[in-house]
C-alpha cells in the first residue's frame, strides 16, 4: 500500500481522487485488524449457520520477513449456495518460533477465539 498512492496518481493524473489518496502501512493496518478481519470471520460464521456447514479444512504455513516469522490461519469450506469453494482468512499472527507445538497452538487458539472451533472439528482440551 506504500506504493499505491503514487501508482494511483499516475495511472489517473486527472483524478481529484487520485490525487487526495493517501493509505500507507498504519492505516492499512488499522483497516484489515479491525475491519476486513471482522468481517471475514463473521462472514463465514454465518455462512456456517445458514447453509448448514459441517466440515472446513484450516491451514497456515509460516513466512519470514524481517526477523519475524508470521502465520495466517485460512478457512476453507464448501458454500454450495455462493459458488461453491470459499476461503477466509481468519488471523495472520507472529510467532516466536516455527516448531509444531508453537504452530499447532496458534491455529487452535484463533479456531476458538473465532467460534470455528466445533465447526472445523477441532475438540479442546
Amino acid at each position: 500500500m506504500d506504493c499505491t498512492s503514487s501508482l494511483l496518481k499516475k495511472t489517473f493524473p486527472d483524478s481529484d481522487l487520485a490525487k487526495k489518496f493517501s493509505c500507507a502501512r498504519t492505516k492499512t493496518e488499522a483497516i484489515v485488524t479491525s475491519v476486513l478481519a471482522p468481517y471475514s470471520i463473521k462472514s463465514a460464521l454465518k455462512s456456517f449457520e445458514k447453509n448448514d456447514i459441517a466440515y472446513c479444512a484450516v491451514a497456515t504455513d509460516g513466512s519470514s520477513h524481517d526477523g519475524l516469522k508470521l502465520f495466517p490461519a485460512l478457512v476453507q469450506y464448501f458454500d454450495w449456495k455462493n459458488s461453491g469453494i470459499q476461503s477466509r482468512l481468519i488471523e495472520f499472527k507472529n510467532r516466536h518460533n516455527e516448531t509444531a507445538d508453537t504452530i499447532a497452538g496458534s491455529v487452535k487458539e484463533t479456531l476458538e477465539k473465532s467460534g470455528l472451533c466445533e465447526v472445523c472439528g477441532v475438540h479442546r482440551g
